[in-house]
């Protein structure tokens, strides 16, 4: 796609560390086509993060729970919509990749939906997936490739003190405001969802289950409890 982009609709709803994640794709939009207009949907616990983003220029408030009894649906859905067809898209691009965010874009009024490359939930049928040389990358460059795919041109990720954490949004805050950052790693997956930039600062725990993004442990274990805490100060050491 070789068009000037003037109007762009991103559907990244929740949580905030993945909002996090997608925030380097509003920059990438600017750096290309600054005139352009960002508009983003979201869900309430990630609003300030995009009230301090410059690249985005509307936000549009998704209140998830509102929706879910027929009362509560048939009182937002039709605000919502307006609020959302008040403007054409250039392309609306899905980073969320679910049924609800599928929604969303449905009622968009764009020739162009896009999503990342793992859509679930039928999602795909709304949007097209981005399937980009960083499919089985880090998250960050799976969103900006959905970017390159509207002719984004995307140089170095710049995800703009020493946190500590697990894999949540307070550790993912601080790699994108380009803080150094040690996350100990749970049933998450340390090469998709470390904190960018500083994987390498990530801790997992050393067994052949680690990463298997169960919620539950079928064996009963703690994977926090197997990280000698003598081995997180070395690291943090090791950081300078």
């Amino acid at each position: 796609m070789n068009e000037e982009l003037k109007n762009v609709l991103i559907v990244k709803l929740s949580a905030m560390g993945d909002v996090i994640h997608a925030l380097p794709v509003s920059y990438a939009i600017k750096e290309t086509f600054p005139d352009a207009k960002v508009t983003w949907v979201v869900e309430p616990p990630s609003l300030d993060l995009l009230k301090m983003n410059p690249c985005v220029d509307k936000i549009i408030l998704f209140n998830k729970k509102n929706f879910r009894s027929l009362k509560g649906f048939m009182k937002e859905f039709f605000p919502f919509k307006h609020e959302l067809q008040e403007q054409s898209y250039d392309a609306v691009l899905d980073l969320q990749g679910l049924f609800k965010s599928a929604a969303i874009a449905f009622f968009a009024n764009s020739n162009i939906k896009l999503g990342i490359c793992n859509m679930r939930e039928m999602s795909d049928k709304v949007s097209k997936p981005v399937v980009g040389e960083n499919a089985e990358g880090h998250i960050v460059e799976r969103y900006l490739d959905t970017a390159r795919a509207v002719g984004c041109v995307v140089g170095k990720v710049v995800v703009p003190i020493l946190i500590g954490s697990g894999d949540t949004g307070p550790v993912h805050l601080g790699a994108a405001l380009g803080v150094r950052t040690i996350m100990l790693m749970e049933p998450t997956n340390a090469a998709r969802n470390g904190p960018f930039g500083q994987v390498p600062h990530a801790i997992e725990v050393e067994r052949p289950c680690k990463g298997c993004w169960k919620r539950a442990c079928p064996k009963k274990e703690i994977c926090l409890e197997k990280i000698p805490v003598s081995f997180v100060e070395e690291k943090i050491k090791s950081m300078g």
